[in-house]
């Protein structure tokens, strides 16, 4: 059975945020400059997006960011869904899974009101890959002919600084890398927010791009139908 990326989607909120605005958003934490500076030139990202304001009061919350980029994916489509993986780092809620809110939020917006199987999936710099592989390995099944997959963040609702409470260890490590201080800051200023969403289904568009595997599993192609 083959499994082709048929449609994909993403959700950035708010405006684009360059550098210099980051502290704007996230706040700032006592001698965290150097670490700033160097992460910053480090990673080479240049502008990011925070689902909160200026006052850190949250816009959106992670599910509401998935349904978002899961409705932009969905529009004009009219084959049905019938499984719904996704895969979060940091979800609010330990109960009810991240895709039971999010298939609940999408059934609101009747993208998605019907009954699906569900998959949540949680995992640091992983989640949304191990949601996509098991959404693939649904449809190489034959259990399923479609299936939606999301990837959402908030990252900001943990790394703002009327929340985080960094572990201040520096003065016990002669390296400031080695510290669980700065293995709490950096990620300030590497992550932010957003969604991403894309459909899965066992044959390619009749009209229009689809990205399928090759014979070769280690290779992929782009195949045109």
């Amino acid at each position: 059975m083959q499994c082709y990326i048929t449609r994909i989607a993403s959700y950035l909120p708010g405006p684009s945020i360059a550098n210099d605005g980051i502290e704007r958003f996230l706040g700032s934490l006592d001698g965290e400059a150097e670490v700033r500076d160097a992460v910053l030139k480090m990673n080479g990202i240049e502008r990011r997006y925070y689902a909160q304001d200026e006052r850190q009061k949250a816009t959106h919350d992670v599910y509401q960011l998935g349904a978002l980029a899961a409705e932009r994916c969905l529009t004009e489509m009219d084959e049905p869904i019938s499984y719904l993986g996704v895969g979060t780092t940091y979800a609010p809620l330990a109960a009810p899974g991240c895709a039971s809110l999010i298939h609940d939020r999408l059934s609101e917006s009747s993208h998605l009101n019907r009954p699906v199987e569900i998959s949540s999936h949680a995992g640091i710099c992983s989640s949304a890959s191990t949601a996509m592989v098991a959404a693939v390995r649904a449809i190489n099944s034959g259990h399923h002919d479609s299936a939606l997959c999301i990837g959402a963040e908030h990252a900001s609702e943990v790394l703002k600084s009327t929340v985080i409470q960094p572990v201040d260890d520096r003065t016990e490590h002669v390296n400031l890398r080695n510290s669980r201080w700065f293995m709490s800051v950096f990620l300030r200023f590497m992550l932010s927010d957003g969604a991403g969403a894309l459909v899965l289904q066992n044959n390619p568009l009749r009209n229009g791009l689809s990205i399928g595997r090759t014979q070769c599993p280690l290779r992929m192609s782009r195949r045109c139908a």
